[in-house]
């Protein structure tokens, strides 16, 4: 793969990286953009699964508070 996704960026910003060349290439560029979106959905699925672990615990946290 011709080009990386910087990590320092805020999530969702766009910031796609070629290190091979400086021109424009349209086959890199949609295979990094298709690579991204992929890892954007399963970041998305596994924040969403910390989400609902982390709300469980506070439910259960609460119940046992109100006893």
């Amino acid at each position: 793969m011709s080009g990386t996704w910087s990590s320092f960026e805020q999530p969702g910003h766009f910031n796609f990286i070629d290190h091979h060349s400086h021109r424009f290439d349209p086959g890199s560029f949609a295979s990094g953009t298709a690579n991204f979106s992929a890892n954007r959905i399963a970041t998305m699925k596994m924040i969403t699964q910390l989400i609902d672990l982390i709300s469980g615990w506070l439910s259960i946290a609460a119940r046992s508070i109100a006893k």
